[in-house]
């Protein structure tokens, strides 16, 4: 809480034009100190399931085991309740979501609450336009590439976005490049 309150102070000067924030308690408690923190008039807050943190579905609160054991198959480790490290992107634990699903959902994050923002700034002609977007430390990781990934290039940036802390915040500049089309 205390930490939710100090992003919220930490980022009172900063005017947001909407706040999007996962629906799941921590994330929402430190969107909520952020908007509580704003002047008025203070922006939209809308909570997301697009925005959740990975769904680890049976291995959920489930302690981890960074090796799995030699000889047993996935299917095997989950049947003896233990739940190693996954390090392919395609991987899940039966009922939870695989990291390339994140991915699908950060697309439509950023494409439902971004992307309107920036082309609305874009085309009125508006800079210093900020939005927040309240998530979770996977899912942060997946958003960020995406976005930069609305660059031209298209070039995914590698991951630089691993180990974020609680409350931690990056911020990210978008610019447009005004094409002028000549006949």
């Amino acid at each position: 809480m205390q930490q939710a309150r100090a992003a919220g102070d930490s980022l009172s000067k900063v005017h947001f034009t909407a706040i999007y924030a996962s629906d799941l308690l921590r994330a929402f408690t430190t969107a909520q100190a952020i908007h509580d923190a704003q002047p008025e008039p203070k922006p939209p807050l809308t909570k997301s399931t697009l925005l959740r943190e990975q769904h680890w579905g049976v291995a959920e609160g489930h302690p981890w085991s960074m090796h799995a054991k030699e000889g047993l198959s996935l299917e095997d480790h989950f049947a003896q309740g233990i739940y190693p490290v996954l390090y392919e992107r395609w991987q899940k634990f039966p009922e939870g979501e695989s990291l390339e699903e994140v991915v699908q959902r950060a697309e439509k994050a950023i494409d439902d609450f971004v992307m309107p923002h920036v082309w609305a700034a874009a085309k009125a002609g508006k800079k210093g336009v900020h939005i927040a977007l309240v998530s979770h430390g996977i899912c942060i990781s997946e958003l960020i590439p995406v976005l930069v990934m609305k660059d031209e290039s298209r070039i995914h940036p590698g991951h630089r976005w691993r180990g974020l802390l609680n409350t931690a915040w990056t911020r990210v500049t978008v610019n447009v490049k005004v094409c002028v089309s000549r006949s």
